[in-house]
């Protein structure tokens, strides 16, 4: 299923133009992009079927011949032929002419706001954005002005998610079914104060964490995708058989978890990077409509973030793994990843004003039914602490893996069965929480 841009189309309204009125003959502009590249269209598959990621209707254009209004045009810059920009100039200011999207006012108006064109004086990229509400305010994008007024495109409103200020400490698949013995939540409880939840048995868990003190993380990925990593098209209707639940044990939760490492997993099964952002992002607004100021996490693999690939702006946590004793995979380091997830973070949240933070992802155990990795994991322990130190906005701690279990391709020992690792772990977590990290 491909996620829709969310749009509310105006009726019967009326503007004015330098003191004129007329009616609201307008056509929603949809905007996507790719890389640097911003493509904007009257048609919203154009970008997602030429391999685009697709974003809201930003604004709307008047339709032509409109009075007070001039045509404007999209264009694509020759030299680079896959750099779009918009503007009023029909030559496209020498540039390739693709064709008129509509028309702009050429007068402030009720109703009616700026559409200002930067562009990226590092790329010579540009994009449009509505004037004082989306604006930047960064070294590399440079103001050129305003091309014409619009009406503003109604969006949904951004959601300032819940920070309720604490830090946690959770062993992934603490509780999944499948992994060990499905359940170590009474172990959990006495060395970390979060639980990850994946079950469809989850209210019981959820008791228990209750019983215990905890909070929990949970995912449904179970609902809303089939073993192919299809988003399932009953998912809105099967979630209504869970969200009863949800709101009896709301208090306890902490945050959601969407589907572990996306990209890899829905590469794997053929589908396309587009595919998988609409689908991730299908599922964390529709979970956002349901309860709003509940974050969302999410955990990549190093590989999903060397390529760049675009984050899901309805998601609130990010992290990624890499088991490695040299502290390396795909050819970088653990610390070049975290700087580089952190500055993806901090451009969404300098475009959106909506709060990101980090998870942590040390590893805790090793693919060996041994303990000959216990040296390996124990030599990552300082490296992680001092990661954790560094990075004020490291929101969740979650060590890989409490319980030995076996992934389908090799048996796994977890901390809980190397005592060493245990107790490192056991004063990571302590340490963590005292906040003397």
């Amino acid at each position: 299923m491909q996620f829709i841009p969310f749009k509310k189309i105006i009726i019967g309204a009326t503007f004015l133009i330098a003191g004129s009125a007329f009616s609201d003959e307008t056509h929603p502009i949809y905007r996507s992009y790719s890389g640097n590249d911003y493509l904007f269209s009257t048609n919203p598959t154009e970008g997602p079927k030429a391999g685009y990621f697709p974003d809201e209707a930003r604004f709307r254009l008047f339709e032509a011949n409109t009075p007070g209004t001039s045509p404007l045009y999209r264009c694509l810059i020759k030299a680079k032929g896959n750099s779009h920009f918009l503007s009023t100039e029909p030559t496209c200011e020498g540039q390739r002419l693709e064709g008129s999207l509509g028309n702009v006012s050429n007068t402030p108006g009720a109703n009616l706001v700026g559409l200002v064109r930067y562009v990226n004086v590092k790329t010579n990229n540009h994009i449009m954005l509505i004037a004082g509400n989306e604006e930047l305010n960064f070294k590399s994008w440079k103001r050129e002005g305003i091309q014409g007024y619009v009406v503003a495109e109604t969006l949904p409103k951004v959601t300032q998610t819940r920070d309720d200020g604490k830090k946690y400490f959770s062993f992934f698949a603490g509780a999944m079914d499948g992994v060990g013995n499905q359940d170590y939540i009474p172990e959990l409880a006495k060395v970390s104060n979060l639980i990850f939840i994946k079950s469809k048995n989850f209210e019981q868990k959820l008791i228990e964490c209750e019983q215990l003190g905890v909070k929990a993380t949970v995912t449904f990925d179970w609902l809303f995708f089939d073993d192919g990593f299809h988003l399932k098209e009953d998912y809105a209707e099967a979630f209504k058989s869970v969200e009863p639940i949800i709101r009896r044990h709301l208090s306890t939760i902490a945050a959601f978890y969407g589907q572990d490492e996306p990209y890899t997993n829905g590469l794997n099964a053929k589908l396309s990077v587009a595919e998988i952002y609409n689908a991730q992002e299908t599922m964390g607004r529709f979970l956002k409509s349901k309860f709003p100021d509940m974050p969302i996490g999410v955990i990549l693999t190093t590989a999903e973030l060397r390529d760049s690939r675009p984050l899901f702006p309805s998601f609130d946590w990010f992290g990624f793994d890499c088991y490695s004793a040299s502290m390396k995979c795909e050819g970088y380091s653990v610390d070049w990843y975290y700087e580089h997830l952190n500055t993806m973070l901090t451009a969404m949240t300098n475009t959106d004003h909506k709060p990101r933070y980090l998870i942590s992802v040390p590893q805790a155990g090793h693919p060996v039914r041994d303990r000959s990795g216990e040296r390996d994991i124990m030599a990552q322990v300082p490296p992680y602490r001092q990661i954790v130190k560094r990075y004020s906005n490291v929101k969740m701690v979650m060590p890989f893996i409490w319980q030995t279990f076996n992934d389908g391709n090799s048996n796994w020992i977890g901390a809980r069965e190397m005592p060493v690792v245990r107790s490192a772990y056991e004063l990571f977590y302590s340490d963590f929480m005292a906040g003397t990290l």
